[in-house]
């Protein structure tokens, strides 16, 4: 027995593999000791699958950590880091038994644009919700406890539930993923070991095993994504184990929503604080909307030619001359690919047939452009505005049927209305720019066209929501003997033809 111990101990071999090393073993094995000794010679390696549990190299990096300081781990190039900053990087990881999230990027893409995108994908719902609540919670305090002061250029607006709703979104988006500690992503500079060689072999040779272990993959898309070896490689396998949900996050697209949505929470404030009282209503609804709409159009365009790129993309895929960051880990990537898919010929087939499916699907697969809580993002702002304007005497004081009116179109033009205009405002962007380069001349006049179509829809909706009805109410129209009760059903039902149409 001594002998036996010695022997293992000079292969380096730890105790806790002996039986794992016998399951594998082919041949029973009585003595699994005695069976290593006889097959390991002195000072032969140790083959490294057997030198680390799954619990050590199955590790997860809660998003508490993934976002703190702005995404500073996400912003990370692990390649230009010291041995030590790499190995407090891995520390940020812990062992896990699952991973909510795989997120699968191109280590070179700009990392702000990622920690972006990904606070927009985690974060967005519950920062809307939270500025929803601090929003109506200074609302039922001016209504009931005392008026907030108000801008003495605007006196007539309380800004108050805009300001707080914003400022609320904007704190619950950066300080947020506190609440995050049991959730966990899958990064692979964090949750592979960078400094040492052989963990970080063993973990390289583990991500199928991640794979499956994840609830889904977030692909970080940019325009080099898919000539990258490291990122087909993980969704090939997350494809072939199936079962796993796929996600693809075009960067750009959702920067520039990060982008739309501060362009219009800044001119909402400008409003409410400085007012426009000398703009008619109908210039406010026009003017002020269509420049977004236009900004829309021109995501709708950008999200079509990321559906055109992808396709190249596949087509054109080809694992050995697929780029990679570190080529030693080709050889890795490679072998593990053979052994998966028997050949390189099939994985280049797979990945330009089922791969590409299941990918164009994910893109594609939704009635917008966008994902709504994206689009409700965007539209924060209208949400708190009219609460802000609600706090208006005319409408405190005014009749209920006319509060009942008002609160059903602030319901609907935000999260119905406004929501599908910027898809149509998507689609038609993509529709008319075909031929034409995104960024040129034409396409500039053909988002400013979209925007002046789509822009004056908004004040349409608002005669036939708020107006219609109340010109009923006022008698005058033929109907003029209608009651209070026909003005809410009017409303009602054009509210409600709008919500079934969205």
């Amino acid at each position: 027995v001594g002998c036996h111990c010695l022997l293992f101990f000079q292969h380096g071999v730890p105790p806790r593999f002996v039986e794992m090393w016998a399951r594998k073993s082919s041949a029973p094995c009585v003595h699994p000791v005695v069976e290593l000794s006889a097959t390991l010679q002195l000072g032969e390696s140790v083959p490294r699958e057997w030198r680390f549990e799954a619990g050590e190299l199955q590790r997860g990096v809660p998003v508490s950590k993934l976002f703190a300081g702005l995404g500073r781990v996400i912003r990370t190039r692990a390649a230009e880091l010291t041995v030590a900053q790499q190995q407090d990087l891995f520390s940020v990881s812990r062992n896990v038994a699952r991973f909510d999230i795989f997120i699968s990027h191109v280590c070179r893409s700009p990392g702000f644009k990622k920690y972006v995108t990904l606070v927009l994908d985690q974060l967005a719902f519950p920062a809307f919700v939270t500025a929803l609540v601090v929003s109506l919670g200074l609302f039922a305090f001016e209504v009931w406890c005392q008026p907030l002061p108000r801008s003495s250029l605007n006196p007539s607006f309380s800004c108050w539930e805009l300001i707080g709703g914003v400022i609320a979104a904007w704190v619950a988006c950066v300080f947020g993923h506190v609440f995050c500690r049991h959730t966990h992503c899958f990064f692979d500079c964090a949750s592979i070991s960078q400094s040492d060689p052989e963990l970080k072999a063993a973990g390289i040779t583990q991500i199928p095993a991640f794979l499956r272990a994840s609830r889904e993959v977030v692909v970080l898309w940019d325009e080099t994504y898919f000539t990258r070896l490291w990122c087909v490689y993980e969704i090939a396998v997350a494809q072939s184990v199936g079962g796993i949900r796929m996600r693809i996050l075009p960067m750009n697209v959702y920067a520039l929503s990060a982008v739309i949505h501060a362009l219009m929470c800044v001119t909402a404030l400008i409003m409410a604080v400085a007012g426009v009282p000398w703009w008619p209503r109908t210039i406010r609804f026009i003017f002020l909307g269509s420049p977004f709409f236009s900004l829309h159009a021109y995501a709708g365009r950008k999200l079509t030619d990321i559906q055109s790129k992808l396709q190249e993309q596949f087509d054109r895929f080809d694992v050995r001359t697929a780029a990679i960051s570190v080529e030693s880990d080709r050889e890795i990537l490679l072998n593990s690919i053979e052994e998966q898919y028997h050949s390189l010929d099939a994985f280049n087939n797979s990945v330009r047939t089922t791969l590409k499916s299941a990918s164009m699907r994910s893109l594609t697969g939704q009635r917008a452009m966008l994902p709504y809580k994206l689009l409700m993002w965007e539209n924060l702002m209208n949400v708190h505005y009219y609460l802000s304007n609600a706090t208006h005497s005319l409408f405190l004081c005014g009749p209920l049927h006319r509060q009942a009116i008002v609160a059903m179109f602030a319901m609907t033009m935000s999260f119905c209305v406004y929501p599908g205009l910027c898809a149509a405002a998507m689609e038609l962007g993509k529709r008319f720019t075909v031929g034409t380069r995104p960024v040129g001349a034409r396409a500039a006049f053909a988002y400013l066209g979209v925007g002046v179509l789509v822009g004056p829809l908004s004040f349409v909706y608002y005669y036939l929501a708020t107006m219609l009805p109340e010109l009923i109410n006022s008698g005058e129209t033929s109907g003029s003997g209608a009651k209070d009760w026909l003005a809410v059903l009017v409303a009602a039902l054009v509210n409600g033809a709008a919500f079934a149409a969205a």
